[in-house]
């Protein structure tokens, strides 16, 4: 999947929201696997504004761009852009859903599982 384009305080960047991302965010947050799937929902700020360098910075990865962005750079950047907070968001369900959208395709639990016999 290709990275998207997102503009925060007036000024354009790759961003993308992939496993390695994911894999950041939790070693920066101690996030579990488990909680991944609800990814998004009851965050505190500082988590949205994580995940969202995150997304940026690997964004930049992939688009073969460098990157110097803080996380209190970012803040005070969205400080002048209150919609870019949730437009990032908004990108990261998007990609989710898309990445995750050949879940429903997947074997239940159970079933392509085979037992190993005794």
């Amino acid at each position: 999947m290709n990275y998207d384009i997102i503009e925060l305080g007036g000024k354009n960047y790759p961003i993308f929201f992939g496993f390695n991302g994911l894999r950041k965010y939790c070693g920066k947050t101690g996030t579990s696997l488990n909680k991944l799937m609800n990814l998004g929902k009851d965050m505190t700020l500082d988590e949205a504004l994580t995940l969202v360098l995150i997304g940026i910075e690997e964004g930049c990865r992939k688009s073969g761009q460098d990157i110097s962005l803080s996380i209190d750079e970012l803040a005070d950047m969205l400080d002048s852009d209150m919609g870019g907070l949730s437009r990032a968001m908004e990108v990261f369900g998007e990609q989710m859903g898309h990445n995750m959208g050949d879940a429903k395709k997947l074997p239940k639990k159970k079933e392509g599982l085979k037992k190993q016999k005794k």
